[in-house]
């Protein structure tokens, strides 16, 4: 019995000892002001603290190095509890979108209680290159959705083909049809010449009637 009397006796002064070294390690996260806050030495910005959700006490005590790598640091209370996820830069390469800022609106509609409070800590130098990558996107996404100057349509010309020509017999070209109508006004000693015209002088008809214009008189 004495033996497993020291074997919980340590066991439990081991996990004392754990609990008190992480109560007593330094995570460095200061608070500058409202919109500033220092983690280690990397300062970070308070984008969005939707219900007063951010906490120094709470966050410092769900915070983990493991969230150095991230550009933004994204707390959501559930339970009386807060969970920490990290997201990355917006178009970074190589990153699934569902670990890119962009998704936020998604993963809070989606992996978030309904009106929970949350807030989102972006890098300074990251937000700052988020609103310049956001204002690049809302451009080609206007540009893209800009009609663009279409050509006016040429109309459609049906045009005899080679092949069309062959079958059809009533077809001749144009050529031959020239040669015909030029050989139809040939004749035998040469060729037709075109008849001058003479001028006929009108011979004057006389007009042996007489008419008479009768004087109608009236009676007084």
């Amino acid at each position: 019995m004495s033996n497993k009397n020291t074997m919980t006796n340590q066991l439990e002064s081991i996990l004392d000892d754990i609990i008190q070294g992480e109560e007593v390690e330094d995570k460095q996260i200061y608070i500058i002001d409202d919109e500033t806050i220092q983690i280690s030495k990397q300062e970070y910005r308070l984008i969005k603290n939707y219900r007063e959700g951010f906490e120094q006490e709470a966050f410092t005590n769900r915070y983990q190095p493991f969230f150095e790598k991230f550009d933004f640091i994204v707390g959501d209370w559930g339970h009386d509890q807060l969970r920490l996820r990290g997201f990355y830069q917006l178009g970074r390469r190589k990153v699934p979108r569902d670990q890119q800022i962009d998704f936020l609106d998604d993963y809070i509609k989606e992996y978030c209680n309904f009106g929970a409070a949350y807030f989102v800590l972006g890098k300074v130098e990251a937000v700052e290159k988020y609103h310049q990558l956001e204002k690049r996107e809302t451009k080609q996404k206007n540009v893209s959705r800009k009609p663009k100057n279409q050509r006016p349509k040429t109309p459609h010309v049906t045009t005899t083909t080679d092949k069309e020509k062959a079958e059809d017999t009533n077809f001749k070209p144009k050529n031959i049809r020239r040669k015909k109508a030029f050989k139809k006004n040939q004749t035998k000693g040469g060729i037709n010449k075109p008849k001058k015209v003479t001028e006929k002088v009108s011979e004057k008809v006389t007009n042996d009637k007489k008419f008479v214009i009768k004087k109608v008189t009236t009676k007084e």
